[in-house]
């Protein structure tokens, strides 16, 4: 039986560039190089943009392109440290393949995801944008993928994006975007800070969609030396906040009276997630900054309200709305 074409062009994706944008993490690129090294899927080339760094970052690339000498790979040195705003806009300046990928630096890759997410964007025109989902892991024993992860994808566009990245957890360095959608989207650092990934896929999206894998293929690492930890500026709440905005305002066209009404108790919701993840506890207490963002119109008093003290405190309104919210992204 002859076998369909995407099948026939087997796994060899020269039209791909995966780009690792990297600063003085030596030992966590050399996981995160060598997890993209054994990739089922070949042909690709692989960019590590050097953000100046003065460990011995340089000799881990050099020791991994010996080790793996059928890859392409290519180190490339900035002569001063930009920032990760800096590199990112690196990689959207020296883009030039049909599709791209940034991936984090201290991140692990399952051998088979770019395989699977090739196959996605390659068999479903109108997606512009694929996502890998993520799992935690804070040492060598959870350092492992709990099952083989499927290839089951569900469909989204902008909005539905939005509200699926507000419950669950997805890896930016994972997405492989269409080029021309990566190159012509503007990445807003000077608003959003170390959160403008996020507003970024969704405004790469433009008028196509996102495909989302349901199952984990990338190990997101906990450490003292990410981005949220060491990343945070005099501005970095008035970025989370920023965030919230966009969020907002995106939500706004929902079509429905009761789905409008679940993606403000969405945002909501988010806000506290924020509050958590930042860090904030330690310059801001948790009610303090609610009220800052129902104060710049981020949120509703009254929605605030009814998430902390009823929705958030009942077992069975939580699992409704959260099937509900489920319908809004699909």
């Amino acid at each position: 039986m002859k076998k369909p074409f995407i099948e026939i062009v087997c796994n060899h994706y020269s039209n791909l560039e995966v780009f690792i944008a990297t600063y003085n993490r030596a030992d966590m690129l050399q996981e995160a190089l060598c997890s993209i090294c054994v990739q089922t899927a070949k042909g690709f080339k692989i960019k590590i943009l050097d953000n100046c760094s003065t460990d011995h970052t340089k000799d881990v690339v050099e020791k991994i392109k010996k080790r793996y000498l059928q890859r392409e790979i290519e180190f490339i040195g900035n002569d001063e440290n930009t920032g990760p705003s800096g590199n990112f806009l690196r990689a959207q300046k020296l883009a030039s393949a049909e599709y791209v990928m940034v991936f984090h630096d201290d991140d692990i890759m399952h051998p088979r995801y770019i395989e699977a997410a090739m196959e996605i964007i390659l068999r479903q025109k109108d997606v512009s944008v694929v996502i890998g989902a993520c799992k935690d892991f804070h040492d060598e024993q959870s350092k492992i993928f709990d099952c083989v992860p499927s290839n089951d994808v569900f469909l989204c566009g902008a909005q539905g994006l939005i509200t699926t990245l507000l419950m669950r957890t997805f890896n930016f360095g994972s997405i492989i975007y269409r080029t021309d959608y990566f190159k012509n989207t503007i990445s807003r650092n000077d608003i959003f800070g170390i959160v403008a990934d996020k507003p970024f896929v969704i405004d790469a999206i433009k008028d196509g969609k996102a495909a989302l894998f349901k199952d984990p293929y990338v190990l997101y690492r906990i450490h003292s030396e990410q981005d949220s930890n060491i990343g945070q500026t005099a501005d970095f709440m008035e970025h989370l906040l920023s965030l919230v905005d966009y969020y907002r305002e995106k939500l706004e066209p929902c079509n429905g009276k009761v789905n409008h009404i679940m993606c403000r108790l969405c945002v909501c919701a988010y806000v506290m997630i924020l509050y958590r993840w930042g860090g904030l506890r330690r310059t801001i207490s948790k009610s303090d900054f609610i009220a800052l963002a129902v104060k710049r119109g981020a949120i509703r008093r009254f929605d605030a309200f009814v998430w902390r003290r009823i929705i958030n405190k009942i077992g069975f309104l939580k699992k409704l709305y959260k099937n509900r919210l489920e319908k809004i992204c699909h």
